[in-house]
């Protein structure tokens, strides 16, 4: 067998592998998962709201579950049963979904690593692109040069990055106040030039 063919098969039984432990783990299963599991999760558990107090979060799935059971009366899935949202928390707490811990006296739940990151997956598929403006652009290049410039320790660079930056701003100015400019990048190009940006970001 040829090197080359030979390490792709080797680099496909090691993936292989990776992908055989995944599913047996709690991302795998969480995919698997009713929908309505997958959004309450996604509608609880937010950036700005990671954690939730036990007894807040069960009655939050009690009440949806008395309107799901209402709107899908008969045999399957949540409507099939009496479950309690205590009983689906815990559930979800076995399968490692969510996670339970003492914050300050008080226990609140929230989603473990594994099941964050195929919620913010599920989110990306089923949201719709955002709308990425001139405003929202110009913003994440202002400040992505703004720490470039912060974090450069060489003064004499620094100073010669914002001389350049005044010229170029100088230059677009008269070009814009001539009707001589023709740089709008359009929506498509708007989003793959922040996506490199932040690919870079990410990768930092």
């Amino acid at each position: 067998m040829p090197r080359s063919a030979r390490s792709s098969a080797d680099a496909i039984s090691a993936r292989l592998r990776d992908l055989e432990l995944l599913t047996k783990g709690p991302a795998w299963a969480l995919t698997r998962s009713a929908p309505w599991v997958i959004a309450v999760l996604q509608a609880s558990f937010t950036r700005t709201r990671p954690q939730l107090p036990l007894e807040e979060f069960h009655a939050d799935v009690d009440s949806f579950l008395e309107q799901l059971r209402r709107q899908e009366p008969g045999p399957g899935g949540a409507a099939n049963g009496t479950s309690s949202g205590r009983n689906y928390a815990d559930e979800w707490t076995r399968k490692h979904f969510l996670t339970r811990r003492n914050q300050s006296g008080q226990i609140v739940y929230e989603v473990t690593e594994p099941a964050a990151r195929v919620l913010a997956f599920l989110d990306s598929l089923s949201s719709e692109r955002s709308t990425l403006n001139g405003s929202r652009l110009g913003t994440l290049l202002g400040d992505v040069e703004k720490l470039a410039n912060e974090t450069n320790p060489d003064q004499s660079a620094r100073l010669e990055s914002l001389e350049e930056e005044i010229g170029e701003r100088q230059q677009l100015i008269q070009d814009i106040s001539s009707g001589d400019f023709d740089g709008l990048l359009d929506d498509d190009e708007a989003v793959e030039a922040a996506g490199n940006i932040l690919e870079l970001a990410a990768s930092l």
